[in-house]
């Protein structure tokens, strides 16, 4: 919806309403899968997971950022908004704030957890569950969107890496209690 807010049309209010309803669930569903298809890489070596992950996701955030833009521009045609309508997809983009926000955090998860990766596994998600409260209180300053969700959604990219029994379990758990 926010897409085509910024491009001068009104987007339909259900959109609003199921955006909200699946947003506590939503992403930090997909950080516990991307921690739990992560973990054969935390045993690579630095330049293939760079090249395999950080690249990776760094390319395609700056491809999706140049294709929002083109795509916010023809949107924007509709209401006359063109060049403001590119320039905030792009200062977004910049600012690590815009719709592609995931993207750039997983390449700074891969990082981290592989920099981190000889750390108990306890102190790691001590530290993050710590970043996480501190960031969803204000405490840690983070003047971005983006980067503040990078920071408080780490931690279940980590349960997915550290924890991957525990979610299963959990899943299995929830799967059979849905269909008992």
């Amino acid at each position: 919806p926010d897409m085509l807010v910024q491009a001068g049309i009104t987007p339909p209010a259900f959109l609003d309403s199921v955006t909200f309803a699946l947003a506590s669930v939503r992403m930090p569903g997909f950080f516990v899968v991307s921690g739990l298809l992560a973990r054969s890489l935390m045993r690579v070596g630095w330049p293939e997971l760079a090249r395999r992950r950080v690249g990776l996701f760094s390319y395609l955030y700056v491809l999706w950022t140049a294709i929002t833009a083109a795509v916010g521009a023809l949107l924007a045609t509709v209401s006359g908004a063109v060049p403001d309508a590119v320039g905030h997809i792009v200062m977004e983009g910049l600012a690590f704030d815009g719709v592609l926000w995931y993207l750039a955090a997983l390449a700074v998860f891969f990082q981290v957890a592989w920099w981190c990766r000889r750390v108990p596994a306890a102190v790691q998600l001590a530290g993050a569950a710590a970043l996480s409260v501190a960031a969803g209180l204000g405490i840690v300053p983070l003047h971005s969107w983006g980067a503040q969700h990078t920071v408080l959604l780490y931690v279940y990219f980590l349960a997915g890496l550290l924890l991957p029994t525990l979610v299963r379990d959990l899943a299995a758990r929830a799967s059979a209690a849905r269909t008992a």
